[in-house]
């Protein structure tokens, strides 16, 4: 795999051979880089330089085959999907060190979930899937009950059976929620007679027999609340389960790995601070869909907070361990993807030369992944922080102690880059 080249992918998507799964192309690179390799080596002989646009094989393709015209969106999905098989060897890491070193469980189980069903099931982009617990939404339910945090807003609840917590580990529960969430958490439980007692069940009383159905409750259930705008909601309902799952072993299988793919992320948001359309993750993705439907975007025709990109994240135990996209390798999509966030043609090439330039040549579709080695060994060690298993970690305050870093700056080295540091004059009180 080692020679193939990124174009020879886009080749193959022009060629009369079926391309139905990373198998299929794992089966033909051998014969591509052949042809390929044998192509530059005779046109190289009669003594001519091979242009970017013979490289990619762009304009003979595209005449050869007009049937088959260039589809960034499909040819990207397919991309994905290299990536997708190519990781296996990167979860096989996991096999093999578990299978060595008597480590948990592994899962074969690579599910796949989209950004906003892991949002709205989870309350996390990198969910835990050793915990069982689900997060559903209780807004239409709960919104009018007459708890003023409710009121107007999104409310999100997970519900715990079996619950044997006391009121101190409840309240602990909470506070650690706030800490880390910046919201609050609230709660209740049906007791072993059927009622609703403890945090808010005040509220929720009135509506007993309706709220025991719709999140359908049992005795002995503990029910845990967030609220707020939508993302603030989901967010912190994922800190809750998270927080839930560590206090109940029987939710929480710590004794395994469970996978997931994260796929199709927003390609826009609103920023908090601008209040306009910003881009969410990756600028520089390819979003689905193509140049369409931006197009229908900048026409009015569809929201562009609905747009997702060809991004995906492989976490494994709530942990991402790698990222990546399939990139927007198109001039013409790129500068429509920035118009989206007020910034024209001459913008992208003022900010962005080297890769604008680069694609102009005609760059093929492409795809890559990012793998965290550290995070993979924080896993396979059983630490629960990264800074365990670095040599020489930062503390909380940013500082590296063995370095001596930061340190104060010689006057000599900042003119030496022409640095000037000018201080605020001191009030007098």
């Amino acid at each position: 795999m080692g020679e193939i080249r990124p174009h020879l992918v886009r080749y193959w998507l022009h060629s009369s051979e079926k391309v139905d799964s990373p198998e299929t192309f794992a089966e033909k690179v051998n014969e591509i880089c052949t042809v390929y390799h044998e192509a530059v080596k005779n046109h190289e002989a009669g003594g001519h330089t091979i242009s970017v646009d013979e490289m990619t094989g762009i304009q003979a393709l595209e005449h050869k085959y007009p049937d088959k015209p260039v589809i960034p969106g499909k040819a990207a999905c397919m991309e994905f999907e290299y990536i997708r098989h190519g990781t296996t060897s990167l979860i096989g890491f996991f096999d093999v060190a578990t299978g060595r070193m008597e480590m948990p469980y592994l899962n074969p189980t690579r599910t796949k979930e989209d950004f906003v069903e892991a949002m709205e099931t989870y309350g996390s982009d990198k969910p835990d899937l050793r915990i069982d617990l689900t997060v559903q939404d209780a807004t239409e339910l709960l919104s009018g009950c007459g708890f003023g945090p409710f009121e107007g807003n999104v409310v999100k609840a997970i519900v715990v059976t079996d619950f044997t917590a006391a009121r101190k580990q409840i309240d602990k529960l909470c506070a650690d929620v706030e800490v880390q969430a910046g919201e609050k958490a609230y709660w209740f439980r049906l007791d072993e007679n059927g009622e609703i007692v403890g945090g808010i069940a005040k509220f929720v009383a009135d509506k007993k027999d309706e709220v025991i159905a719709k999140l359908g409750l049992k005795p002995g259930c503990f029910v845990g609340l967030t609220a707020g705008k939508k993302g603030a909601a989901q967010k912190t309902a994922g800190v809750l389960r998270n927080k839930l799952g560590q206090l109940c072993p029987n939710h929480f299988d710590k004794e395994r790995y469970e996978f997931c793919w994260i796929v199709d992320f927003p390609m826009y948001e609103i920023g908090e601070e601008s209040g306009e359309l910003e881009f969410c993750h990756n600028p520089f993705s390819m979003p689905n869909g193509g140049k369409e439907i931006l197009e229908k975007a900048i026409a009015g025709e569809v929201d562009p907070l609905s747009i997702t990109a060809y991004q995906y994240d492989l976490v494994c135990n709530g942990v991402e361990l790698s990222s990546g996209a399939v990139r927007n390798h198109d001039p013409e999509i790129m500068i429509k993807a920035f118009q989206m966030v007020r910034l024209g043609e001459e913008d992208v090439k003022s900010k962005f030369p080297a890769m604008y330039n680069a694609f102009c040549y005609g760059a093929p579709p492409h795809a890559g992944i990012a793998p965290g080695v550290d995070r993979m060994v924080m896993l396979l060690a059983g630490e629960e922080s990264i800074r365990e298993i670095i040599p020489f970690p930062m503390n909380k305050t940013a500082q590296d102690v063995m370095m001596g870093a930061p340190a104060e700056v010689d006057p000599q080295q900042l003119k030496d880059v022409h640095i000037a540091i000018e201080l605020p004059e001191k009030k007098e009180v």
